[in-house]
């Protein structure tokens, strides 16, 4: 079947992006195209990331692994018999119990458009085997997301990522412990990978099953690199936590402040609105305001 490269692959894939490691050591920190790159990267990473961790969400979080058939009945097709895709199955890993239990969506061999977060069209193929160990609104439970032979938008997903359930807050909202550990790989061999350690409180969207109307805080830290061996580390300011709404391609507010071994500077997602703007300050205290996605020549 033939692919479609739709926005990460062509962000990820050109140029600009891996360029920024490739700045000498007299560029000053406030140059405008050198930091935008450097965000930019960043967040195509992290939007991506995202995107999986959605199509995992509509999948796990709301405790329905008893609909999914066995894995081996799943399999029980006649050689006539056209396959849907995705093929969504669970394995229970311990005898005479429910949990913990393996949940694997296969997207085939060859890509299949899907729609993520409602609006966003996307070509996947390979497995996404997710593994519980109880409910998810449950406090201890885990779950651990791995990949096989995955790809998004032509872009090849590797690593995994953990959530546990610490249970509620003093405020009365769900806490998860997040972790990731992914890298990213485009058709033509570039690659960006990341790490985090965050915690995710949800303030919205805990009482219904609709998973668009959910809303998280979002705290910690993250670091990454690319294959042109640019790295940096970026955490996320106490004060102004990250505030993501599942409907919204880009967290709405908070800063985060962003160090390499070259410069270091904020960013800030703005005051709440849904949209793609946010500010990037550097050292001395120069602003630039940025779209975030946008494709650059």
């Amino acid at each position: 079947m033939k692919t479609r490269s739709l926005f990460f692959s062509a962000i990820i894939a050109t140029g600009l992006i891996f360029s920024a490691c490739e700045k000498k050591d007299d560029v000053p920190v406030d140059e405008p195209n050198d930091i935008e790159a450097i965000v930019q990267q960043d967040e195509e990473a992290e939007e991506v990331i995202n995107l999986v961790s959605d199509q995992v969400d509509q999948w796990t979080s709301l405790d329905i692994e008893g609909s999914y058939p066995d894995k081996s009945e799943a399999y029980l097709k006649s050689a006539n018999e056209k396959v849907e895709y995705p093929i969504v199955t669970k394995e229970h890993l311990e005898e005479g119990k429910f949990y913990p239990v393996q949940i694997t969506i296969d997207y085939g061999p060859e890509n299949h458009k899907i729609l993520v977060k409602k609006i966003v069209e996307a070509w996947v193929r390979g497995k996404i085997i997710i593994v519980k160990t109880g409910p998810h609104r449950v406090k201890g439970t885990k779950r651990t997301v791995t990949f096989e032979d995955y790809y998004f938008n032509d872009n090849k997903i590797e690593g995994s990522k953990e959530y546990e359930n610490l249970g509620k807050n003093d405020a009365g909202n769900l806490v998860f412990a997040w972790t990731v550990e992914i890298k990213v790989t485009t058709p033509e061999g570039k690659w960006v990978n990341k790490i985090e350690n965050k915690q995710r409180e949800k303030i919205a969207g805990a009482d219904t099953k609709n998973i668009w109307d959910d809303e998280f805080l979002v705290r910690g830290s993250s670091s990454g690199g690319n294959s042109n061996g640019y790295t940096y580390n970026r955490t996320i300011l106490d004060d102004n936590p990250v505030w993501r709404k599942r409907v919204c391609r880009f967290p709405v507010k908070g800063t985060v402040s962003i160090v390499n071994s070259h410069r270091s500077f904020t960013l800030d997602y703005g005051d709440g609105e849904c949209d793609a703007m946010a500010t990037v300050t550097d050292s001395d205290g120069n602003t630039k305001e940025i779209t975030l996605g946008r494709k650059r020549k």
